[in-house]
Order: structure tokens, then sequence, then C-alpha cells
């Protein structure tokens, strides 16, 4: 695998395939120019992690203006044919004590495909991610990910005092936040839930797809912060958004659609849906209220018209699932 670190030569235009941007600075700058104003410019335009890359390959004062990424790998990977083996090296690396973990995986366009295991009998295809790490896509229309997303922190192991890579339900111990990020990707045919967060974790997903998930489209449990912002999620079996035991998600972003769920046609099953005892008219809340402190949609898209043009031509129980309104933002 190659990794890429800051403090690691790299040739120039190295990295991803070039990102689509409309930033007029990519053109030569002059030699006086203000090297304070550009690093404005770049904090004021909030650069993504792949015009970075790209931007900083362009010129030594681009490359001073804006901060080095942290280590980062692309995929594919000569070395690895399946994302689940490039995975397993990440967790050989954390446990060998290196620092040179990726913090930013680029996907190149091209169907990603996760391996298919079985479970007790039942047959699943989750990528297993168990530390903090941003997986930045070349484009959401091209580049898919056959498969779902398993979240959860790394396990502490009493005996030892090292952190092991399985999950203990019922261990009482704090781990660190496991912050994930997803941009710019499709997810499609997951056996499971298309992208299953669990307790410790933090989701942050920006123009991404969930298609045809077996189970839930998005399923949080028992894990707070979560955002999704200009996502599709479509076709599933099971509902399109579910959070249990606590969880939360911000939904942002006008291009945001959550349809065509439930294809399983359970009662049970909505197309956003809060696991509580109490029900609710989702419009008859106020602007900027928190559903049952679980669904939050941002203060400037909190209107009636957002919501119907969110969330709608989803089976099973409908629309949306049983949950009480409960706390003002």
């Amino acid at each position: 695998m190659s990794v890429k670190c800051p403090n690691k030569k790299t040739k120039r235009n190295s990295g991803p395939s070039q990102p689509s941007t409309s930033l007029s600075l990519l053109s030569p700058v002059n030699e006086e120019f203000d090297l304070a104003w550009l690093t404005k410019i770049f904090v004021y335009r909030s650069v993504t992690e792949k015009e970075r890359l790209l931007l900083r390959s362009y010129s030594k004062l681009f490359s001073k203006a804006l901060e080095p990424l942290p280590c980062w790998a692309e995929f594919p990977d000569p070395k690895y044919k399946s994302l689940n083996l490039l995975f397993r090296s990440f967790d050989g690396l954390a446990r060998s004590g290196s620092s040179n973990i990726p913090k930013v995986l680029f996907l190149k366009k091209g169907q990603h495909v996760i391996n298919i295991y079985s479970n007790n009998g039942v047959r699943f295809n989750y990528l297993t991610i168990a530390r903090s790490i941003i997986i930045v896509g070349e484009n959401r229309d091209t580049c898919v990910i056959s498969g779902g997303l398993k979240l959860r922190p790394p396990s502490y192991h009493p005996k030892n005092g090292k952190c092991v890579f399985r999950y203990l339900k019922h261990a009482i111990v704090s781990y660190p936040i496991v912050d994930f990020s997803l941009i710019d990707c499709t997810l499609v045919e997951s056996l499971g839930h298309g992208i299953w967060g669990l307790k410790g974790t933090r989701a942050t997903l920006n123009n991404v797809n969930v298609c045809g998930a077996a189970g839930d489209g998005l399923s949080f449990e028992e894990t707070r912060g979560n955002t999704m912002k200009n996502c599709g999620v479509n076709n599933s079996y099971g509902s399109g958004v579910e959070l249990s035991d606590g969880a939360t998600l911000t939904i942002d972003g006008k291009a945001t659609t959550i349809h065509d769920n439930c294809k399983g046609n359970f009662s049970c099953d909505y197309g956003i849906h809060t696991i509580t005892t109490h029900s609710y008219d989702p419009f008859a809340l106020p602007l900027g209220t928190t559903i049952d402190e679980s669904i939050v949609i941002a203060p400037h898209l909190n209107e009636r018209s957002f919501l119907e043009r969110m969330c709608k031509n989803n089976h099973g129980g409908g629309n949306y699932g049983n949950t009480l309104c409960s706390k003002v933002i």
C-alpha cells in the first residue's frame, strides 16, 4: 500500500484525478501575491480534501497557503484486491504502532465490491470501519461501493490494555469517538443496512447516495451528532432512515431526498423512523424543532415544503414514523 504523508515528498500532480472546481485561483499567480491574503481566501472558500491535494501541487505558494493533508491513500491499490483487505492493512499498521495510518482515503471511479461473508448462516457484505477516516469518492455518479458500511469503535481489551478490533457489546469502557466522513459516493446492494452506525461513532455524509439496501438505508443506534447533506436514500427494503436509543441526525441540503423506501411494505418501516412510543404530526411542529431529540432539520430548510419534497413515496407505514417533539434548537 502506498501511503502518502506530509513529511514525505510526492511528485507534482500526483494523487486522485483532478476534481471539477470553479476556483479561479488555478491560474498562475504573481510572485508578489500576498500569502496571508491567499491563506484567508482558502479559509473562506472551505477547500475540500480533493481540492487541497490538487492545489498544493500547482505552486509553492499554494503549498504554503494550504495545510497539508494527513497521511492518505488511494483505492484501487494493486496490493489489495478489496476494500476489506485494505482496511485490514490499516488495522495491522495500528497494531504495529505505526503513525503512518491513512486518515483520508481517495476512491477512484469504478465499482468497488465489498466481500460477502456469513455470520451465523446469514450473509452480509459490510466493510467494518473502527477508526476515524475520511473517504472521498471521485464522483458520486461514477464512484460506487457495492455493499454496506458498519461503523463501530475499537474495543478496549482489559487484559492487555490495548485496543482490539472487535465490538464488545457489554464492555463498560469509554472510547474516543470514531469520526467517519463519506463524500461523493454511491452505496448499492448492501445485504444489511446501507450505513450502520453504532455507539461511539459519528458519521458525516455529504453528497452520498444510498440505494437498494436489504435493511434500512441509514441506521444509527445510540450515536449522536450524525449529519447528512445533499444525500439520497432510496429503494431500501426497510426504513429509509432509522434512529434508535437516543441517536441523532441533522439533515441539511436542498438536494437531500428520502424516497421509495420500505420495499418490504412492513407497517413498522417508514421513510424516516425514530423508535419511540409516541406519535407526532411533522407538519404541526414549530420551526427549528427537534423530533424526539433525534431528527433535526437545518433551520434554514425547516419548512413544510422542504419536508414534503425530501421525504415522499415511502411505502410500509408511510413517510414518517412514530416520534415525539420534545426539544427546540
